[in-house]
């Protein structure tokens, strides 16, 4: 089969065409008339369509009318009946949802402080030591705990639970005290 010439123009209208589907495509979206699947469908079929083929009415047909077009080519366009969209309401959130253990201080405020006393006063966990970012954190104020313990618990986040053993190391660890079992035992026989 022997392969077709196309001339440099009709090869820039065919490229032209594919992107002006391209930006309709990505408006149809954005105004609701298509879903996110049907794009990224659409989307593939248009890549599919090889440079001198012609592109299906299809591609830029609406399959979705829950929200008017407002794009100037959907404007002269016969009307669409519109169906209220449902919306989920958001779940509410406790309000006592780590409330205390929130910074007080705006997330970059740490570069003004230069001491951890000025940290402090201000509400912030950080302090600026040479440009290095630092917790503000006395000595005193650890009571036992580490330092990663004490930032974790003011930043809210929570301690990680110990990781199970496996049965592979179940058995190894039976293993050894089977071992060392028998070699105490015949200790005691032979001594």
């Amino acid at each position: 089969m022997a392969n077709k010439v196309i001339n440099p123009d009709a090869a820039k209208a065919f490229r032209q065409r594919k992107l002006s589907i391209r930006k309709k495509l990505n408006q149809m979206k954005k105004d609701g008339l298509i879903t996110g699947r049907e794009f990224i469908s659409r989307i593939n079929q248009l890549s599919q369509v090889k440079l001198g083929g012609t592109f299906p009415a299809s591609l830029t047909a609406a399959t979705k009318t829950t929200k008017p077009s407002t794009s100037k080519a959907a404007a002269g366009n016969k009307t669409v009946n519109i169906a209220t969209p449902t919306t989920r309401p958001k779940p509410k959130q406790n309000q006592n949802f780590r409330a205390e253990n929130k910074p007080k201080a705006a997330p970059a405020a740490w570069k003004n402080y230069s001491s951890i006393a000025a940290a402090k006063k201000a509400g912030s966990l950080y302090y600026s030591k040479n440009g290095v970012k630092k917790a503000a954190v006395y000595a005193e104020d650890l009571k036992g705990k580490s330092l990663q313990q004490y930032m974790n618990e003011k930043t809210g986040k929570t301690p990680r639970k110990p990781a199970k053993k496996s049965k592979a190391q179940i058995m190894a660890n039976v293993d050894t005290a089977i071992k060392k079992a028998i070699k105490t035992s015949k200790a005691k026989k032979n001594g």
